[in-house]
């Protein structure tokens, strides 16, 4: 990851950022390993993202992120790296017509679905148990005539 501080046309409320410096004690590293068949790739062009940083009440600093990317281990010859059918890489991480996205959005709707469902069993539950107690039937007894 690389952080560097942005010149913006905005008011920076009387900060310059040319004279802000950025110090770390140890360089950035990724939080944890990347999964078995890819690897975080730093040298792509990727897109760094602007975040604004309050560093005192009122006064703020854009930062330009540049984050790692995680890229498959293809080495062309005994393991390929294949778009993913659906993928548009004009959408970036926006994707909704990628197996991932629509199985996400398939998982979403489960939860949402299943909450409603216990929510309208709850309902019926309420509903059961507000129900007037009906009273027991009495039952015919058998005749105690006898036939002689």
């Amino acid at each position: 990851m690389e952080v560097r501080v942005e010149k913006t046309a905005k008011a920076l409320s009387g900060i310059d950022p040319t004279k802000i410096k950025l110090l770390t004690p140890y360089p950035a590293k990724p939080l944890a390993r990347p999964p078995a068949g890819w690897q975080f790739d730093t040298t792509r062009n990727v897109a760094p993202f602007i975040q604004e940083v309050e560093i005192a009440p009122g006064a703020k600093i854009p930062l330009s992120i540049k984050p790692h990317l995680l890229v498959p281990e293809a080495d062309g010859i005994q393991v390929f790296s294949i778009a993913e059918p659906g993928y548009q890489s004009s959408l970036g991480y926006e994707q909704t017509t990628t197996i991932g996205a629509i199985l996400s959005t398939s998982i979403l709707q489960l939860d949402e679905s299943a909450k409603q469902l216990g929510a309208s069993i709850d309902q019926l539950q309420q509903l059961l148990i507000s129900l007037p107690k009906s009273e027991p039937q009495a039952q015919p007894q058998p005749s105690s005539s006898r036939k002689k």
